[in-house]
């Protein structure tokens, strides 16, 4: 049949009268072509094969993407298929294989020559151009690629970021490489010498003069075809600049705005990119990543403008090192690297904490603001409004970060209420002050340079030692509540904030031991606890014996010092010295008649005794712990005693003596929030093999969201243990590769007699896996982390990324085909993922091998099936 003939409209036939409008096709095409002739730059510019072959790749997709648009428009003209196919120079047969294939066609000269198409080699007019680039452009990729298909659709972009990040540069690049789309021409202005009471409109009519010489020679270049105007260095004229803009967009259609600023200007249409500090560099030269790397090939290129034969490998880890401790800031970067003729790289990483004194000396000519980081950051400090930036620098104080909790801990005394102070914090964020913490939900954090500065101008007010007593007062609270806490729902909750917290505890020990705080012991022991959560026992270790000799702890602090170093040893595996430190913590317990504090010595005791196999010891230990705290009446207390003694008469084989325990706790108030004793109950029913019971109590423990994480890695243990003993062996190896990757990281072990159960249970899942499910379970398991590992043992649904194992992908190939999916280059796929590009040309071809997929299209056609089939 002749392809012409197709009777749906889209396959070829008459235009359907409710398609598509031809100006809509129109730009469809022109936009098609823009990106095609980005594409073309980019490869031209770059010497990188794979860079190249990216590119060609890339231009393969563009040209097939546009292939069904020109074939619609082609057919809006009453072109019928043999008819485009001679103009092509192809058969028919070819024209519409390749059209539903999704491939593009191996020549496409042009078939519709009316009416004239805006291409990258239209001559633009006369421009007020852009700074000359008369170094290299480094990186960027995405935002490169991202821009310009924004500005298409919309009329405003504003490139937002901190001082220092590169906006201008960005913005001259781009202007640069899309200057050929702006039939009208560029028009770059610059704002930052303008004072805050100069008006804006005249420092445009000025540029756009050296376009069109008129009375309105902005109106004039627009008459000519679009106009990019670039407004540079927006933020201390905001306001003005946001009416400005408003008015020309409104007076010229013509009229594109790319305006960068340090906050967006907040106007109807607008389009924020944020530009981010160049991502981490690896510290390992022989990662294909590290010469790659942007900050590293940004320092190389500066460094040998001073040093011409500098090479990079000769000092890899440094020059990384160095980048990223300067937060991946250009101008950092750029400065550092001029030092290179009179600081190694050693000397400059060494003095980073001077940074601010440092790195100066910008290229002669530059404004002032780009002289000096210090400068740099001067210029959006002095932006703020007073009360910015008194919350902005008592928040300097701060390397951890900060949620609002913490925040408003420092600023107490400004009186801002919670409302107030999270609009300011807002605010700083807005203003590129503060950026949202990818890795923690709710926590903003200040890049390291700008909190250094903030940090001099807290100091300089005098304000320092009020805020780090504000911030002593807050995580002392926090190690009263640790002292006293049971495990359960509210010690989960404080334990994870603790652990958020662990930088600003860490400086906060660090500042009350050199200023003699007199806090600065309870400061210590909770950092102790926090270094103990992350695994790490040798800090933990050195941190308490450091108190413990060097300083003057009261009798209460030397107990609990001494009980916290006890568990320590325990979880170390010394469990002489864990008996000998919890002794002494109990010995001064005693001697105080302190409830609380022997309470707490007896269970460092126990546990003491549990990790050297004592279990008579345990035993008696456990009933005195329990008669102390039936007189003393504290109930959750009391339940974790009577959990601590069924728990080890069960791993003495004693189930009918320990049932009676756990039905004592279970019936006090609270028992439902105290995941410990509801695992211990799963515990005794898999001891009598019943398991419907053991999954209930397991699942209820494991469902509460503040389980405590050593718990919860019991409990997905444990229904590792439930599935396999129901011969659902993938399930159980999943599990049992989840836990055993997070004890190897985090240094949490098990009783000898609960170990055996588990190996008992591993052995059968393993002999009734087949080989292929073995290694599969096996490598998806170890790679869940234990929110994860939690969801999985609860629903019985791995993360949708893992879900692609069973069409074999792997979990990062599975990444790669959702950005592929997406719309990302190859590029922008490397950028987002932190490899290289021949990675991910890699990881596409093992895609289309193991899915048998032809092109790209096929792919993304194949992720949305996925989505479709698991949602």
């Amino acid at each position: 049949a002749d392809p012409g003939e197709a009777a749906d409209p889209a396959e070829g036939g008459a235009a359907a009268p409710g398609g598509p409008a031809p100006t809509v096709l129109m730009r469809d095409v022109q936009a098609y072509l823009r990106q095609l002739a980005e594409v073309a730059q980019l490869a031209g510019r770059d010497s990188e094969v794979t860079a190249q072959a990216s590119a060609l790749v890339e231009a393969q997709r563009i040209a097939a993407w546009g292939l069904r648009t020109a074939v619609t428009l082609a057919r809006e003209r009453g072109l019928s298929w043999r008819e485009l196919a001679d103009l092509l120079n192809v058969s028919a047969a070819t024209l519409h294989r390749q059209y539903r294939s999704g491939q593009a066609l191996t020549a496409a000269p042009s078939v519709f020559p009316e009416p004239p198409l805006l291409t990258a080699d239209v001559p633009a007019g006369p421009a007020a151009s852009p700074p000359p680039a008369l170094d290299l452009f480094v990186g960027r990729d995405r935002e490169l690629a991202d821009a310009p298909s924004m500005l298409t659709r919309r009329r405003l972009v504003t490139l937002t970021g901190a001082a220092g990040v590169g906006k201008s540069r960005l913005a001259a690049e781009l202007a640069a490489r899309v200057r050929g789309f702006y039939r009208g021409g560029v028009v770059w202005v610059e704002l930052a010498p303008l004072t805050g009471s100069a008006p804006v409109g005249p420092a445009i009519t000025a540029a756009a003069g050296g376009v069109a010489a008129s009375a309105d020679p902005l109106g004039e270049a627009c008459a000519a075809g679009p106009v990019l105007l670039v407004l540079d260095n927006c933020e201390h004229l905001i306001a003005a600049v946001a009416a400005e803009a408003v008015d020309l967009l409104v007076r010229y259609p013509q009229l594109r705005i790319l305006a960068t600023s340090r906050e967006a200007l907040r106007i109807p249409g607008e389009a924020v990119l944020p530009v981010l500090p160049l991502p981490a560099a690896p510290a390992d030269p022989a990662d294909p990543g590290f010469r790659n790397s942007p900050a590293v090939r940004l320092f190389t290129d500066r460094a040998r403008a001073t040093v011409h034969d500098f090479e990079p490998g000769d000092h890899a880890e440094l020059i990384a090192a160095v980048c990223n401790g300067l937060d991946g800031l250009p101008l950092a970067i750029e400065l550092a690297a001029r030092q290179i003729a009179v600081l190694t790289p050693q000397s400059l990483l060494d003095r980073l904490g001077e940074r601010l004194d440092l790195l100066h000396g910008g290229p002669r000519g530059a404004p002032p603001r780009q002289q000096s980081l210090r400068a740099a950051i001067a210029w959006s400090y002095g932006l703020l409004e007073e009360t910015e930036q008194q919350v902005f620098r008592r928040l300097a104080l701060l390397p951890g970060g900060f949620d609002q909790q913490t925040a408003a801990a420092v600023t107490g005394g400004l009186g801002l209420g919670r409302a107030g102070l999270w609009a300011l914090l807002a605010q700083l964020a807005g203003k590129s002050l503060a950026y949202a913490d990818p890795s923690a939900t709710g926590r903003l954090r200040i890049l390291e340079s700008v909190r250094v500065f903030g940090a001099e101008q807290l100091a300089d007010a005098g304000e320092d030692a009020g805020v780090l007593d504000a911030l002593a007062d807050w995580f002392c609270g926090h190690a009263h509540e640790l002292t006293n806490a049971v495990w359960g729902e509210s010690t989960a909750e404080l334990m994870a904030r603790i652990s958020a917290e662990h930088d600003n505890i860490r400086f906060a020990v660090d500042e009350a031991e050199r200023r003699r705080h007199p806090r600065y012991v309870a400061l210590a022991i909770l950092l102790a606890a926090s270094w103990g959560m992350r695994g790490d026992l040798s800090e933990a270790r050195r941190l308490l014996e450091h108190v413990l000799r060097g300083h003057d702890p009261s009798a209460a602090e030397r107990s609990e010092a001494l009980r916290r170093l006890s568990v320590t040893e325990s979880r170390s595996g010394d469990a002489s010295a864990a008996r000998r430190y919890a002794e002494d913590a109990l010995a001064i317990a005693r001697d105080r008649d302190d409830p609380d504090l022997t309470s707490r010595a007896l269970n460092a005791l126990m546990f003491a005794h549990r990790r050297a196999g004592d279990t008579a010891a345990v035993i008696a230990i456990a009933r005195e712990d329990i008669a102390l705290l039936r007189v003393s009446g504290h109930p959750r207390e009391l339940i974790g005693s009577l959990n601590n003694l069924a728990w080890t008469l069960l791993g003495a084989g004693q189930v009918d003596a320990a049932q009676p325990l756990i039905d004592e706790a279970l019936a006090m108030p609270g028992a439902d929030g105290a995941d410990s004793i509801l695992s211990t109950a799963g515990a005794a029913a898999l001891c009598r093999d019943d398991v419907d019971t053991a999954e209930r109590h397991f699942l209820r423990a494991l469902v509460h969201p503040e389980t405590y994480h050593e718990v919860a890695l019991h409990c997905c243990e444990a229904l590792a243990v439930v599935a396999a003993r129901r011969s659902d062996a993938e399930r159980a190896l999943r599990l049992f590769a989840a836990v055993d990757a997070f004890r190897a990281n985090h240094g949490f072990g098990a009783d000898p007699w609960w170990s055996g159960i588990v190996a008992e249970a591993t052995t059968r899942a393993w002999s009734e896996a087949p080989a292929a499910t073995r290694k599969t379970a096996l490598a998806v398991g170890s790679a869940l982390t234990l929110d994860e590992a939690r969801e999985y043992a609860e629903s019985g649904h791995l993360p949708e990324r893992y879900e692609a194992a069973r069409s074999a992908l792997t979990p990062r190939e599975y990444q790669v085909a959702e950005l592929v999916a997406r719309g990302y280059t190859n590029g922008q796929i490397a950028a987002r993922l932190g490899m290289s590009d021949r990675t991910v040309v890699t990881h596409v071809a093992h895609i289309r091998t193991k899915l048998d997929l032809p092109t790209r299209i096929h792919i993304a056609s194949w992720f949305a099936d996925q989505r479709a089939t698991t949602s």
